[in-house]
């Protein structure tokens, strides 16, 4: 099965620069052939062409509603925002009709707002998944000391 994802934020972690490294999450998307990224987000239209453009997606959108109104079928929600935006898309993302969303780290700025986001993911019966553990590969951590 190849798992059809949305990016949320076009910035530099989702992958609007190259990595030597491959820390972006399109690095990782592009080389594996079970994820493919059909559409991406982001307000700043520049940055949104831009990342379009250079990973070759099909789809891009200016707001979470406008991905929202369209017809797409999206399996994963990869949120790639600023840890000062992210609460405040929540309830545009529980409307997507998506069950996976993949937050990046931090995920908020208390264990209060992490909470309260939990239990509207819950409650709207979807999966709230952080990107954390990657810190704790050998490689990010072979590169932390040498860096």
């Amino acid at each position: 099965m190849i798992y059809k994802i949305a990016i949320i934020g076009c910035g530099v972690i989702a992958g609007s620069r190259k990595s030597v490294y491959s820390f972006s999450h399109m690095d990782y998307f592009s080389k594996s052939k079970n994820f493919k990224v059909i559409a991406c987000v982001d307000q700043n239209k520049k940055r949104l062409n831009g990342f379009k453009k250079k990973w070759k997606i099909k789809y891009s959108f200016n707001s979470i509603r406008e991905l929202n109104n369209s017809d797409l079928k999206i399996d994963i929600v990869d949120v790639c925002v600023d840890i000062s935006n992210q609460n405040l898309i929540i309830p545009d993302l529980i409307n997507l009709n998506c069950f996976y969303f993949l937050f990046e780290k931090p995920f908020t700025k208390s264990f209060k707002e992490a909470s309260k986001a939990f239990k509207i993911f819950e409650k709207n019966n979807k999966k709230l998944l952080i990107n954390y553990p990657r810190i704790f590969y050998n490689y990010f951590i072979f590169h932390k000391i040498i860096s």
